[in-house]
């Protein structure tokens, strides 16, 4: 016999952010991240539900946004994947003997 299950995804946020230390919780998309980690400290979003990306990078003490006018003070972690996938589609082109472009 065979049984199933239906979940709206949608509802499901992805936490990419590294668990604290000591921490038991299961996680598989737990430091995923794409935050560089010696400046910038990875911070969840929830309520996007099931996609990469859903964090902010928020620079540490010490480090600063370089957009100082901007209203929000961090990396948006959807932008950094999209760049993130971009560069590996252009290196996965060249390794295989092509440029990427026509």
């Amino acid at each position: 016999g065979t049984s199933g299950i239906d979940i709206d995804l949608r509802r499901v946020d992805i936490d990419q952010c590294p668990l604290p230390p000591g921490s038991t919780q299961l996680n598989i998309f737990a430091a995923s991240d794409k935050c560089k980690k010696r400046t910038t400290e990875c911070a969840p979003i929830a309520g996007l539900g099931f996609r990469r990306g859903s964090y902010l990078c928020v620079c540490k003490p010490g480090f600063y946004f370089p957009d100082t006018r901007g209203s929000q003070r961090a990396f948006n972690g959807s932008h950094i994947e999209e760049e993130y996938e971009k560069l590996i589609m252009v290196s996965t082109a060249g390794a295989a003997g092509g440029t990427g472009t026509r």
